[in-house]
């Protein structure tokens, strides 16, 4: 069963957001029962959602919560990745709030996954209808409101962590837009505004000002 807050009731469908913080569109046809109640929404919480992501991620895969974070990842390496998206939380929020700008808290929590190679993230994306050429190396999902990435640097010589850091950075710069008030995940804003921002973010005078400013 799916549970969340009605967006639009059309002939045909209905859209709503669920508790994940997923967007879900629902063929009318489809539905057995469906119950429409009053109350307040509210999201899933971590243990809850925790356990989701392992069910639908399975054997082979990790959950690890940190701060606002639940990060899928390869199973035993958590300390190449859970702290990394929460580093880039803060900074992203450091950021606008020195320069006067009040931003929204997520509503629900954060979700990234990795990939252990770009195969398994291409055959994922491909399973979510989105197109993603061999020269993506990770992309923000509004509907799904989560971060999917690959390992990069996993099974290269020589590759070092700098362009999994940076696919980090840049996806988790467009995640934090859209859930802190400065994009809408309910409409389309222009895409040079969308890019422009995560552009700004990759340099390093930038996503790491807090570290640079704080004692």
């Amino acid at each position: 069963p799916f549970t969340g807050l009605i967006l639009a009731d059309l002939p045909a469908e209905v859209q709503f957001l669920a508790s994940d913080g997923q967007l879900r569109t629902l063929n009318k046809k489809e539905l057995v029962r469906p119950q429409w109640t009053s109350g307040v929404f509210t999201a899933s919480a971590a243990p809850e959602l925790k356990t989701e992501l392992l069910r639908e991620f399975g054997r082979g895969f990790e959950v690890s919560g940190v701060g606002h974070y639940l990060v899928v990842h390869p199973a035993g390496e958590r300390q190449r990745w859970a702290e990394r998206f929460e580093e880039i939380y803060r900074s992203f929020r450091w950021y606008f709030q020195v320069r006067g700008f009040p931003l929204q808290t997520p509503k629900f929590i954060l979700v990234a996954v990795v990939f252990p190679t770009q195969a398994d993230f291409q055959r994922f994306a491909a399973q979510q209808g989105q197109r993603v050429s061999s020269s993506v190396l990770g992309y923000y999902d509004p509907r799904s409101n989560r971060v999917y990435m690959y390992d990069y640097a996993a099974g290269r010589n020589g590759a070092d962590w700098k362009t999994n850091a940076e696919t980090i950075i840049h996806e988790v710069t467009h995640q934090m837009a859209f859930n802190s008030g400065v994009h809408s995940r309910f409409g389309q804003p222009p895409k040079w505004v969308v890019e422009g921002l995560a552009t700004l973010f990759e340099a390093p005078g930038v996503w790491n000002g807090l570290k640079q400013t704080s004692p």
